[in-house]
């Protein structure tokens, strides 16, 4: 279920902007802050429609060569601004179009929360892809956990099987061929076509992971040794609530109490701010968060009249924070507690005595409970430069 407003993002003064699904509904919507801007934003949508879908086609492909990519751009103007694209970072993309502040703000919030450090070279291109936001947000019928059980019984349905509890301790190597799993309990499986792996590179390869070094090439390893995970990370305070959140910027504009996903990021500097700080490994006491009420669009993940969120809070993963991972044990209710006040006090007044219950996961907690997830990165892997298109994860070995 999804719904036809996307977004939207509040300000102290109770303004707002609700970024609908609908294109002209948005560009209202932006005018309300500077014609200017909307008058861009509707010049450049088509444009840009293009230009990211054949961005998209690199991130759902194998990635091509550096050379397929650059050489059939050079020879047009339109064709160089997208290699611009693909160096610049995403603040200097959006500085260089748009002059809102609260234009600024959503894009960078729904930007960072794909994993990108805003700041980062070579993530420009994320832009057309926000910019061209069409198919809104979703969520599955009773939880995101729904999600995997119906993939499962799919498989299931086409003839496979999906073993629960069944924790892969090696690959069976024969021959240099990978032949199958060697479960904790000792069980073998051997494949009948081949052996694949969603972990992490660095969960999969190396000594004392699936597949020793004495299997792998040299230059392989030296690849998967520099893999970095990305620093940001997210500190998650989950609620059980009494009653929906209510927004002070509904008192301006009540469709902004129907928003599921709401941002709460004042403007872009307070995004980079909080970037440095993660860069840093500091707990950034700079709040900029997205609210997630799941019961808006599916009442059946609680009981009848009550409610859920969560906050995404923008956080130094579990590697980089100071002190370390254990760090994150230490504060994560305290810093919890902080981010509900901040949240309270300054744009939803009802949030704190909604609250029934509260459990929170740091980028500690995450990690340790999905091995995937490298000291709680939620991005599979940095997205700067080194590790984008050709060179995701591994340049030469696809």
């Amino acid at each position: 279920v999804g719904s036809e407003m996307c977004i939207r993002d509040s300000y102290r003064d109770g303004s707002s902007i609700i970024w609908y699904k609908e294109k002209e509904r948005f560009v209202k919507e932006i005018a309300k802050f500077s014609k200017k801007d909307a008058k861009t934003y509707d010049e450049l949508y088509e444009h840009w429609m293009t230009m990211g879908m054949f961005i998209s086609g690199f991130l759902f492909n194998p990635p091509p060569k550096f050379s397929e990519i650059f050489a059939p751009l050079e020879g047009t103007y339109e064709g160089r601004e997208m290699i611009w694209l693909m160096h610049a970072n995403t603040h200097e993309v959006i500085d260089s179009i748009f002059e809102s502040p609260q234009l600024k703000a959503i894009l960078a919030i729904m930007i960072t929360q794909t994993g990108v450090d805003y700041d980062a070279l070579g993530t420009g291109f994320y832009v057309p892809n926000m910019i061209i936001e069409t198919h809104g947000t979703g969520i599955s019928v009773g939880g995101s956990g729904e999600l995997a059980k119906a993939m499962g019984r799919f498989i299931e349905a086409h003839g496979g099987v999906v073993m629960k509890e069944a924790e892969v301790r090696e690959v069976i190597i024969r021959n240099g061929v990978a032949t199958g799993v060697r479960l904790k309990d000792g069980k073998e499986i051997i494949a009948n076509k081949a052996v694949v792996s969603n972990l992490s590179p660095t969960i999969t390869f190396g000594d004392g992971k699936l597949i020793p070094e004495a299997h792998l090439d040299e230059k392989f390893m030296s690849q998967v040794k520099r893999w970095r995970a990305g620093n940001v990370a997210l500190c998650t305070p989950h609620f059980a609530l009494s009653e929906p959140i209510h927004f002070k910027a509904a008192e301006k504009n009540p469709e902004v109490d129907r928003c599921w996903i709401t941002c709460n990021c004042e403007d872009v500097n307070l995004m980079i701010r909080k970037q440095a700080d993660i860069r840093k490994g500091v707990i950034s006491k700079e709040f900029g968060n997205m609210i997630v009420q799941c019961t808006k669009e599916d009442p059946t993940q609680a009981p009848p009249g009550k409610h859920t969120a969560f906050i995404y809070e923008y956080a130094p993963n579990a590697k980089i924070v100071e002190g370390g991972a254990e760090t994150w044990d230490k504060v994560k209710d305290e810093y919890a507690e902080e981010i509900i006040d901040f949240t309270t006090n300054v744009y939803a007044p009802n949030l704190r005595k909604s609250i029934l219950k509260t459990y929170t996961y740091s980028p500690t907690d995450i990690a340790r409970q999905n091995p995937s997830m490298i000291y709680g990165d939620f991005s599979g892997g940095s997205m700067e430069q080194d590790q984008m298109f050709m060179l995701r994860p591994f340049h030469g070995y696809p």
